[in-house]
C-alpha cells in the first residue's frame, strides 16, 4: 500500500518551466492528492506556494472523504455530474480559461512510467513471476506495470481486472479499437470510466494477455476478506483483483502470481456500509 505510482506523476510538475502560470490542475483520487502534496519550488510540503493555486475537478457523487482530503491539501474543487458531464472537456476549458497546466491522471507517458514502478519494485522483491494481475480504470496503472513486467520477464502473463459494469477496456481489446460504454454505476468509483485512455490503450492492446470482470458483490466480499484475513483496508477499485482471485474468475493460474492491490481511498463509514452484514451496495443509481 505504498505510493509508488506517484513517482512518474511527480516528474510532470517537476519538469514544468519555473515561469509556469501560477495554477495547476489534476484529476484522479490518488493522483490528485499526491500532486497536491508536491509544492512548486520554494513551497511548503502539502500546500501550494503563496500566489499559486491548484484546482481539481470532482464528480458530484465522489465519496466525501476523497473531496475532504483534496480540499485539505489546499485545492479548489470544481464539481461536475459524471453521468452527464465530460470531465476532460471541463478540465480543458478550465485550463484554457484560467491559464492552468493540465496534468492527466493516466494518459501521459510520465504517469504511466511512474505507475509501472509498482510492478518494478514487486518484481525486484520477488524475482521472476509467472503472472501479474492489476486493476484497470483508465489503463495507466496496468500499462505501466505490464511495460515493466514484460521488459524484465517477456514470458510473464499480465491480466487486468475491471468491474462488470465498466468493461470498456475489455470491449476495446476485443474490438481492436477504443470502445465507449455508458458511465459505469459501480461501487468501484476509481474504475468508473467510459473509455480507455488513448495512450494507455495503445500500450495495453500490445501487452495485456486478457481482462476479467468482477461483480460489485464480489468486490465487497474481497474488501471484507482483506480486512479480516490480511488486516488491510482496501477501497472497492483496489479490491477488484483480489475478487478475481477469490472467485476463480482469474481462471487457472500458474504457480507464482503477483497481485497489485492499489487504493485505500475509503472512509470508515463507507467501508462499514460496504463490508457490514448484507453489504449494502452504495453504487450510484
Amino acid at each position: 500500500m505504498r505510493e509508488l505510482p506517484a513517482r512518474g506523476r511527480l516528474q510532470v510538475p517537476r519538469r514544468l518551466p519555473r515561469r509556469l502560470p501560477p495554477h495547476a490542475r489534476a484529476a484522479g483520487p490518488g493522483h490528485r492528492r499526491v500532486l497536491l502534496r508536491q509544492p512548486r519550488p520554494g513551497g511548503r510540503p502539502g500546500r501550494p506556494r503563496a500566489g499559486h493555486h491548484r484546482r481539481d475537478r470532482h464528480a458530484e457523487d465522489a465519496p466525501p472523504s476523497k473531496r475532504a482530503a483534496t480540499a485539505g491539501y489546499g485545492a479548489e474543487i470544481v464539481t461536475y455530474d459524471r453521468y452527464t458531464g465530460d470531465r476532460v472537456a471541463i478540465a480543458e476549458a478550465l485550463a484554457a480559461e484560467r491559464g492552468l497546466t493540465l496534468i492527466p491522471p493516466y494518459d501521459h507517458p510520465h504517469v504511466v512510467a511512474g505507475q509501472g514502478t509498482a510492478a518494478l519494485e514487486l518484481l525486484e522483491e520477488t524475482g521472476e513471476l509467472d503472472a501479474l494481475l492489476a486493476p484497470v480504470g483508465g489503463g495507466g496503472l496496468i500499462a505501466g506495470c505490464a511495460t515493466a513486467a514484460k521488459g524484465l520477464y517477456p514470458g510473464i502473463r499480465v491480466t487486468g481486472v475491471e468491474p462488470e459494469a465498466g468493461d470498456d477496456t475489455k470491449r476495446s481489446l476485443e474490438a481492436g479499437h477504443r470502445v465507449s460504454v455508458p458511465v459505469p454505476r459501480t461501487i468501484a468509483d476509481g474504475q468508473a470510466l467510459p473509455t480507455p485512455g488513448e495512450l494507455t490503450f495503445s500500450l495495453n492492446r500490445r501487452l495485456l494477455d486478457g481482462i476479467v470482470l468482477v461483480r460489485d458483490d464480489e468486490i465487497r466480499d474481497a474488501m471484507r476478506f482483506a480486512f479480516e484475513r490480511l488486516k488491510i483496508v482496501v477501497e472497492p477499485s483496489g479490491a477488484t483483483v483480489l475478487a478475481a482471485l477469490l472467485t476463480g474468475r482469474a481462471g487457472p493460474l500458474p504457480r507464482r502470481v503477483g497481485v497489485i492491490v492499489s487504493g485505500g481511498n475509503v472512509d470508515a463509514g463507507r467501508f462499514a456500509r460496504l463490508c457490514g452484514t448484507g453489504g449494502r451496495d452504495d453504487a450510484p443509481r
